[in-house]
């Protein structure tokens, strides 16, 4: 949930659980702004969340990938046993 007050005293709120999202405010133009702000930022083919990759790129359809996360993690850890690291590879999307 997030909510926000505006200038004019009013409340917004986004509430969001796994695909929905609610966002309430008492001016419709607002609900507006914030639903295209949301589209801005997560409508793409792609977001990162939390270390995962979310590919939207195939319709009806999302890959789910860590690479990136793994191998930045997989180097950090090498990295402070002292390893060396020369290369580590990522498999690509199925």
């Amino acid at each position: 949930m997030w909510s926000k007050i505006n200038l004019n005293g009013h409340q917004c709120t986004s509430l969001w659980h796994v695909d929905d999202i609610k966002i309430s405010h008492a001016n419709e133009q607002i609900v507006s702004k914030v639903l295209s702000e949301f589209e801005k930022e997560y409508g793409k083919e792609t977001n990162t969340i939390m270390g995962m990759v979310l590919d939207y790129i195939i319709v009806a359809t999302t890959q789910v990938t860590m690479f990136d996360y793994i191998k930045k993690h997989a180097i950090g850890i090498a990295s402070h046993v002292g390893w060396r690291v020369k290369d580590i590879s990522t498999t690509p999307p199925l």
